[in-house]
């Protein structure tokens, strides 16, 4: 896509011809981007409240497990009270 303009000032003439088509398509590529990620954190915040809901609504859990070295993951066990 291009764009002409021309202007004159006193007996000067300038003609200006730009492309700005692939700007156009990278900014079409972020807007999408953004609706995208607006999407998924839309999404991720509903997760995020079903979550919540449902742990308030249960009894706490205890964690114990040993701590392991570095390198290593530690065994966990849960329990409910």
């Amino acid at each position: 896509m291009a764009e002409n303009n021309r202007e004159s000032v006193g007996n000067l003439n300038v003609k200006v011809d730009v492309d700005v088509s692939e700007a156009i398509k990278g900014l079409k590529a972020v807007q999408r981007a953004a609706k995208d990620a607006t999407k998924s954190l839309a999404e991720l915040e509903s997760a995020m409240k079903e979550f919540e809901k449902e742990m308030q609504s249960k009894e706490p859990i205890i964690f114990s497990g040993e701590s392991g070295g570095y390198g290593t993951v530690p065994l966990v066990r849960y329990t409910r009270k």
